[in-house]
């Protein structure tokens, strides 16, 4: 977690592996009280590493419930997964996966967000 991996190295190994978009999760947390963390790279649409992404955390729930990752209460299985510190803008999550008949059925991602860009589309 504490190193960056280069934009022009993660380009390569996803055009080699013919990779899209990808993920990488670790159950080392910067924080104890954390479920996961996680890092997400998307260079070749020019994303070198996003600072967070709250839609790739509801297919991770899914997995890491699959997997056994998580604690379930009353159908629910709670975590709150980080990502972008190693670009020093620390992002938290919190993530649900809804169960039913011990599988997933909902997942609900949220947290606190910021507004750094604002704009209009005009249309012809």
């Amino acid at each position: 977690m504490r190193s960056a991996p280069t934009s022009d190295a993660s380009a390569r190994s996803a055009r080699r592996s013919g990779c899209a978009p990808f993920c990488l999760v670790s159950p080392e947390t910067v924080e104890p009280s954390s479920g996961a963390h996680s890092r997400f790279f998307a260079p070749q649409f020019g994303i070198p590493e996003d600072i967070v992404t709250g839609s790739v955390h509801s297919s991770l729930a899914v997995w890491l419930h699959e997997a056994g990752r998580l604690r379930e209460s009353d159908g629910i299985a709670a975590f709150t997964a980080e990502q972008g510190d190693v670009l020093g803008r620390p992002g938290r999550l919190a993530v649900e996966v809804h169960t039913s008949r011990g599988r997933a059925s909902r997942v609900r991602v949220g947290g606190r967000a910021v507004t750094v860009l604002t704009g209009r589309l005009y249309l012809p």
